[in-house]
């Protein structure tokens, strides 16, 4: 065995292990379970965690590279690209591979009293399913973390870019086309999607340089950044200590705050397309993803707990950080609080300002007279009052 096909697998077998072990938790399932039983939580757990932790694998064929600082090392190699981009993708289809027929098996073994009583169609769907889920991740995760060279931007676009396009391909399926013809139209998009993803990653690899087209970071704007609210000039960094602490942690998660900017923009396409197309009444698969949309608002926390320290390893900072006159209890409890209100803020509070009843039914949501007169007050309290009066139209 080759020394390169060591480090791939080296590379991919902590996440291997966690998606193989997600995976066999599936046997545990029982057959015919009921709503209100302890195991339904065992098969949320599977068939929820399993394709996200596969995205996660196929993210880490070059995300890891990315974040330990040895993709350019990795293109200096004398070896040539080809024969590492093929190193690459054989062991990660492999493992792929080995994953997807556990999670077959497993459920065949769980669900196999139900699956006796299913009709063929059903089957059919599943198979589909379990077979697009892995093809679209392979593909995804290969061209995203090659293109914006962050895991977490990567993550994002590996999910929903897929998820639009066959959103897509079943609303002109039913309006224009033929609603028989919809399964095969999503098999062809999202099969012509993977090709064309592995394709495209290909030639991004072969001819990928040190520093991309982002220029090695996905930042906010500067007129739109956050440490202005906390340090206001150079005179006060050395007297506010916990302040510049605090600015700091903010900085580290810009490219957080992006990512929930774009998701609050499709968040609001999502529910304007609700409106127009009436819930969707007449198509249960494009009702499930425009309603169902505010669940990948839970996915929010955990990208935000990951970066508090992987950005700090990924700029070179976290052993700096140890020498600080600062106390590391201090650094802690400033890092642990800006990790929690923004996981508050982006898993709990945007998901129930947007849906509202939908999800809470009991709550009303309006903007109130304070809410108006403190809109008022801050510097961007009219771009803040709009979206709030968006949301306040858009929300049923």
């Amino acid at each position: 065995m080759s020394a390169l096909l060591k480090k791939e697998i080296k590379l991919l077998l902590p996440s291997f292990c966690i998606a193989l072990l997600i995976t066999l938790s599936l046997c545990l399932a029982p057959s015919n379970p009921s709503v209100s039983s302890p195991s339904v939580i065992v098969m949320v757990f599977a068939f929820l965690l399993c394709p996200a932790v596969v995205v996660m694998m196929a993210l880490d064929s070059f995300g890891r590279e990315m974040s330990s600082g040895t993709f350019s090392n990795l293109l200096a190699q004398p070896v040539s690209r080809s024969r590492v981009w093929w190193t690459k993708t054989i062991v990660l289809a492999g493992a792929l591979a080995v994953i997807l027929s556990a999670w077959w098996l497993c459920f065949l073994v769980s669900q196999r009293h139900a699956l006796l009583t299913s009709t063929d169609s059903n089957l059919n769907e599943i198979v589909i399913g379990i077979v697009l889920i892995p093809l679209t991740a392979f593909s995804g995760g290969l061209w995203t973390v090659l293109l914006f060279r962050q895991v977490a931007a990567a993550f994002w676009f590996t999910v929903i870019v897929p998820a639009a396009l066959a959103m897509i391909a079943m609303y002109f399926t039913e309006k224009y086309g033929d609603v028989a013809s919809l399964k095969n139209n999503l098999i062809l998009v999202l099969v012509a999607y993977s090709i064309a993803g592995f394709i495209w990653a290909r030639r991004m690899f072969l001819r990928a340089q040190d520093t991309q087209w982002t220029g090695g970071e996905i930042a906010m704007p500067r007129w739109l950044k956050l440490p202005r609210f906390f340090v206001r000039s150079r005179t006060t960094q050395g007297r506010r200590p916990r302040l510049a602490l605090l600015a700091k942690e903010f900085q580290l998660h810009q490219s957080q705050l992006v990512i929930a900017g774009v998701l609050v923009l499709l968040h609001l396409g999502m529910i304007a397309a609700r409106k127009a197309g009436d819930g969707f009444k007449d198509s249960p698969m494009l009702e499930f993803l425009t309603g169902q949309f505010w669940l990948l608002w839970g996915v929010m926390p955990l990208l935000i707990g990951c970066a508090a320290v992987a950005e700090e390893r990924k700029l070179g900072t976290l052993e700096a950080q140890h020498c600080l006159s600062a106390r590391r209890r201090t650094q802690f409890v400033i890092k642990f609080l800006v990790v929690l209100i923004l996981s508050a803020v982006f898993g709990v509070v945007v998901p129930v300002l947007f849906e509202g009843q939908r999800i809470l039914p009991d709550l009303h949501f309006g903007i109130s007279d304070q809410m108006r007169a403190f809109c008022a007050q801050t510097p961007h309290g009219m771009l803040l009052l709009m979206v709030l009066r968006i949301v306040e139209i858009l929300s049923p």
